[in-house]
């Protein structure tokens, strides 16, 4: 079985996801502020489940920079797209 490189993972697969479906909620309910908040969620929860695959325990400590990168990145997208509906 082939897994999926890390690499990928972490700088195409994971942000893409994240910040695409924080998008699309704040898209779908017409609230900006809902993109950074379901982003901030998801790559939480993504990277909480991975640190406790990997490593078999997680802590609030470990969170990484991509947790306060992602939801700016997702309400500079939402920002302009909420503003044209």
């Amino acid at each position: 079985m082939t897994q999926i490189d890390p690499f990928l993972m972490q700088l195409v697969i994971i942000p893409v996801i994240t910040i695409g479906f924080g998008v699309l909620v704040a898209f779908l309910f017409k609230k900006v502020y809902l993109a950074p908040l379901v982003t901030l969620l998801i790559n939480a929860l993504i990277e909480m489940s991975l640190g406790f695959i990997y490593y078999g325990h997680f802590s609030l400590s470990s969170l990484s920079a991509w947790n306060f990168l992602f939801p700016v990145i997702s309400l500079a997208i939402a920002l302009p797209l909420n503003n044209r509906v």
